[in-house]
């Protein structure tokens, strides 16, 4: 289904983005840290990740954190979590009230994606 792809393409873009975020803030590359409330904590740990490969383990436990995140949050989607006890929630393409849901399990779908994903980019 192609709106899971286009749903996908855009988390993983969003996840890059904050990634490399955090990244260049801990480089220090990025002095605006008006988006974080922790300030100080990047400064320590600016200190702490002082060469390049602390910076590229940083890089790869956040960007872990992050896609473990978006995963735990499709699994949600599909029902796969204790929110489903109470409710369920669906992804629908408003255009066409279609359920993104109805095709294939999101949480797998993503994981696939975002592997497929960074295999191309390594190219």
């Amino acid at each position: 289904m192609w709106e899971q792809q286009v749903l996908f393409r855009q988390m993983k873009l969003i996840k890059d983005i904050w990634v490399e975020g955090s990244v260049e803030a801990v480089q220090g590359k990025d002095t605006d840290l008006r988006w974080t409330s922790n300030i100080e904590e990047y400064a320590i740990l600016r200190e702490a990740l002082c060469d390049e490969k602390k910076q590229e383990a940083y890089r790869k436990v956040i960007n872990d954190v992050v896609e473990g995140v978006m995963h735990s949050m499709m699994v949600m989607f599909d029902g796969g979590s204790a929110l489903s006890d109470e409710f369920s929630i669906d992804v629908i393409n408003s255009e066409t009230g279609e359920s993104l849901l109805s095709y294939s399990a999101l949480h797998e779908e993503f994981i696939d994606y975002i592997i497929d994903a960074e295999e191309e980019e390594e190219k």
